[in-house]
């Protein structure tokens, strides 16, 4: 052998390592060098072929990225949804002018017409006032004309006047009010002036001197009132009676409500000749009594009257819907005696 080889106790515990000892020159060249032959290194396994997720990122790179783009696509959804409703409500803004307008050219003439509406109604209302005021004058002439006539109107007319004439005295025309008051005391008046001719005559009365009574245990009350400058008593004022029995149930009362008489007073009926004066009703007992020629006036306060002639006399009543109607109502429908209680 022209060669040894060594075996180092290294390479005997690494067999995939091997040394090449060399011979001194003298003993050979390069060429004659013995090479052992070098242990071979087990074959290494074919490299795995990538997957596509390795080629092009991992799964949480590709989960940021689609989680990026649908942020991004919300972004521009919202910018566009803000740009539509701007765009919208200024389009609803537009339409909502433009209807406006065309409502108001659409109610521009209605309105017109409308004005013109109130005036001819307003013009109506004024012609009807005036037309009433006329037939209140007609109705107050007439009556006046059949006074002074005589001539006699059934008592259903005389009330169906007089609740027309109500109506129009408790509307909002003052001035048509109070010429339907007016006329109702007209009315009022006119009937007493037909009285005369069926109330008791006074021809056969016992005449009474001023303020005198016919019984010391009876007194009269009655509340008059003067205009200025006129006295209770004179030659025109005049008082008669006409004696009856001395029953409580038919003798003459004319006395206070608030201070009742003795009605044993021995007079079947009492005449009142006023003379002009006024008479106030309100708080009086009155039974069996004739007024004469003078003026009646009535407040609605409590009253009580029980076969009392009104003749020729005129009438101030207040306008109280109540007591006012109840006593026109008794008057024009009497016959010709008047009973009304109130209070």
């Amino acid at each position: 052998m022209t060669g040894l080889a060594r075996v180092s106790q290294q390479n005997h515990l690494h067999p995939c390592r091997t040394e090449m000892l060399r011979l001194p020159p003298k003993f050979a060249s390069e060429a004659d060098v013995f090479a052992f032959p070098v242990m071979s290194t087990p074959p290494s396994a074919p490299a795995a072929t990538p997957t596509w997720w390795q080629r092009h990122g991992n799964t949480a790179q590709w989960v940021g990225a689609i989680i990026s783009v649908i942020a991004l696509l919300g972004l521009f959804a919202n910018i566009g949804l803000t740009l539509w409703f701007h765009h919208s409500a200024s389009q609803s803004a537009q339409s909502d002018e433009h209807t406006n307008a065309l409502i108001g050219a659409k109610f521009s003439p209605l309105d017109t017409r409308l004005a013109t509406l109130e005036g001819k109604m307003a013009q109506l209302s004024e012609d009807l006032n005036h037309l009433t005021k006329l037939q209140i004058q007609k109705l107050s002439a007439q009556i006046q004309a059949y006074k002074k006539s005589k001539v006699k109107l059934d008592s259903a007319i005389l009330l169906r006047l007089n609740d027309n004439l109500n109506q129009i005295a408790a509307g909002s025309n003052a001035e048509l009010s109070q010429a339907a008051w007016k006329t109702k005391a007209e009315l009022l008046s006119y009937k007493s002036s037909l009285n005369a001719q069926s109330a008791p005559s006074s021809a056969k009365a016992t005449q009474l001197a001023p303020g005198q009574n016919v019984y010391e245990g009876y007194r009269f009350s009655l509340g008059i009132k003067l205009k200025p400058g006129e006295i209770l008593y004179d030659p025109h004022f005049k008082a008669g009676f006409i004696p009856g029995p001395n029953d409580p149930c038919c003798t003459v009362r004319l006395e206070s409500l608030s201070n009742p008489q003795n009605p044993a007073n021995g007079m079947a009926i009492y005449f009142l000749d006023l003379a002009g004066r006024t008479v106030i009703l309100d708080g009086e007992f009155v039974r069996n009594v004739v007024f004469i020629n003078g003026t009646i006036a009535y407040d609605g306060g409590p009253v009580r009257l029980e076969n009392v002639y009104f003749v020729n006399c005129a009438f101030e009543i207040s306008p109280q819907p109540a007591a006012s109607q109840g006593l026109e109502t008794a008057i024009l429908s009497s016959s010709p005696a008047t009973t009304f209680i109130h209070g």
